[in-house]
């Protein structure tokens, strides 16, 4: 059992490196990971909210217009087009 308890431990130590070096990227032997860290989490959250509020606090033909605009990607003179009013 000890010997079967062995070789269960190495193939799981091998096949966790094998998936390792599949997933990780390495430079100059330190891992890089994509994912950001918490705290950039936690900034980009709060960026977030203040855009949100913002947004949410501007009368609604301006709130309309920065939509069209920032998120839908429609340029000045279309939302000016769209919304009936001059550039």
């Amino acid at each position: 059992l000890m010997i079967d308890r062995l070789r269960s431990r190495q193939r799981s130590a091998v096949r966790d490196q094998a998936w390792q070096r599949g997933q990780v990227m390495e430079v100059a032997g330190a891992p890089v990971v994509d994912a950001p860290g918490a705290d950039e989490v936690v900034a980009s959250r709060q960026r977030l909210n203040a855009l949100v509020e913002a947004v949410s606090s501007l009368p609604p033909q301006t709130a309309r217009a920065f939509r069209m605009h920032k998120l839908e990607g429609l340029s000045h003179a279309e939302t000016a087009a769209a919304m009936g009013v001059s550039k």
